[in-house]
């Protein structure tokens, strides 16, 4: 039988929150740049995608995933309506968990990915979304737990506080399988809504989510319900 085609949106975090369809589909043909995040499925082809200037262009024969992030929350596809997304997100991430797991660890340590342009803003240099610097660093010093910096490629605001007393800054310097371990291990993940939350919704790592500049703390809330995995707990 040929496989489903399916291309999600660009990102990492968009192509891992379609894990659980991929899952229930039983295998499938993905268009992603991010090959190294499929490598637990032995079933899925994978193909690369291209680009006009910043715009990913639709593979021929390809159904363009695009997810309800706000409403019903899940990121159920419109496409491939499916009962049962909480058991395949579950199966999903025991998958994941197996194939990244390594020696036992303490789990007394924090995944923090500081403040950041959001990649739509790069390209102009904006920190218009950016959760407010300060209290994120506050906040992550509270927790006296040492920390780790992730990211990759990633703009940050000039203005950029001590993060506590034992810092390892692992950014640009973590290859996928180590940032999984990371996520996976960590007592905690804090970041804005990004592929690192969304890493931490896979693993089920609780997580702290920092509210957008632009949000009201009621927009937050409802930005969160719409992205948060089954099982991941919100901080």
């Amino acid at each position: 039988m040929e496989k489903v085609k399916i291309q999600p949106q660009s990102g990492l975090g968009d192509l891992v929150n379609a894990l659980p369809l991929i899952e229930y589909l039983d295998g499938a043909e993905v268009a992603t740049n991010y090959a190294e995040a499929l490598a637990p499925f032995q079933n899925v082809e994978v193909v690369p995608v291209e680009f006009n200037g910043i715009k990913p262009i639709l593979r021929d024969g390809f159904r363009h995933l695009k997810y309800r992030k706000y409403s019903e929350g899940g990121f159920r596809d419109e496409y491939f309506p499916f009962e049962g997304f909480e058991i395949y997100a579950n199966i999903v991430r025991e998958r994941y968990r197996a194939f990244y797991r390594r020696e036992e660890v303490g789990h007394d340590f924090v995944v923090f990915a500081p403040p950041r342009a959001a990649a739509r803003h790069k390209n102009k240099g904006s920190f218009e979304c950016a959760p407010d610097v300060d209290l994120a660093y506050e906040y992550v010093r509270s927790l006296d737990m040492p920390v780790f910096l992730v990211g990759n490629n990633d703009l940050y605001p000039d203005h950029i506080p001590k993060a506590g007393r034992d810092v390892f800054d692992l950014r640009d310097e973590t290859t996928f399988p180590e940032l999984c371990w990371l996520i996976m291990s960590a007592e905690r993940v804090v970041s804005q809504v990004s592929a690192i939350t969304t890493l931490a919704g896979l693993f089920g790592t609780p997580t702290k989510f920092l509210k957008a500049a632009s949000e009201t703390i009621e927009e937050h809330e409802k930005h969160v319900a719409g992205v948060v995995w089954p099982g991941q707990g919100v901080i």
